[in-house]
């Protein structure tokens, strides 16, 4: 049970309460006041083209391949995941891949940024290597302290023998966590806040972690995704041991999706040495 100070009177306002003036100071009005629903992330919305038929160029962040890509907006309806330029795109949403100070366990797309991610973690942690920027070289691993190793070495068990834990926030997030009873991962619904380190963005990231070393990017099959869209892309093609054009339908398929062919290049066919960020 909330109240309003003594001067303000709380009022509905469409979906929550909110506190108003009111005039007579001498009353004080006591009212539960309702939570705000959760406010979904925008980034992790799939490109919708709304209903009209104008077309109006615009961008949305694919989180699959952890870019903003261009599309033909059609004027009304939609979704937040609609940005004027590509800059407005990245600033909205790549900041949330891994703000300052979290644990660093997803590839920044861009390449490593100074001071971002220092691991605050209580367990040790292993990291695969990442699109673009640092990265182990193939075959190794980044362990929390910042060398390169094997992925026996990766003192990865203690998190995924934690119990499933919920949290105890009000931020409802889809999330997956690595059930030991089963031997695999399963999706449950964080709260947003507490819980433990056994909770994974992604049902791949969860298997990577827990079940075994990480199958590389450049070694998955080729995927088209899904949409309404032909966006020129790149994929490592390991038969023909080069990277090769395709058309990308705009949502969906996996990480093996390069903008261009030397980012492609970069990552599958050149062994680099780690990379401190």
């Amino acid at each position: 049970l909330q109240t309003c100070p003594r001067s303000l009177l709380a009022i509905p306002d469409a979906l929550k309460w909110k506190c108003s003036v009111f005039h007579r100071n001498s009353v004080q009005v006591v009212f539960l006041l309702r939570r705000e629903p959760a406010e979904a992330n925008i980034c992790e919305a799939p490109y919708d083209e709304g209903r009209c038929r104008a077309a109006f160029p615009r961008f949305y962040f694919n989180s699959t391949v952890q870019e903003c890509l261009n599309f033909t907006y059609g004027g009304c309806g939609g979704n937040e995941n609609n940005f004027h330029t590509k800059k407005d795109c990245i600033d909205e949403c790549f900041k949330k891949i891994c703000p300052k100070n979290e644990v660093y366990y997803e590839c920044i797309p861009k390449g490593c940024e100074e001071d971002t991610c220092t691991n605050k973690n209580p367990y040790p942690r292993c990291y695969k290597m990442c699109s673009t920027g640092c990265f182990c070289r193939q075959g190794f691993y980044r362990h929390y302290n910042g060398t390169c190793v094997k992925f026996k070495q990766c003192p990865h068990g203690p998190i995924c023998r934690q119990s499933l834990d919920l949290g105890n926030g009000n931020r409802w997030l889809r999330r997956y966590y690595y059930n030991s009873k089963r031997d695999k991962c399963l999706q449950f619904w964080c709260s947003g806040e507490g819980g433990n380190l056994n909770n994974f963005g992604t049902r791949i990231e969860c298997n990577e972690f827990c079940q075994g070393p990480p199958l590389s990017i450049c070694n998955l099959p080729l995927e088209y995704g899904n949409g309404n869209y032909a966006l020129r892309r790149y994929y490592y093609d390991r038969k023909k041991g080069k990277c090769v054009h395709f058309w990308y339908r705009g949502n969906g398929g996996n990480q093996n999706n390069f903008g261009t062919r030397i980012q492609c290049d970069k990552v599958c066919k050149v062994s680099l040495p780690h990379k401190d960020c």
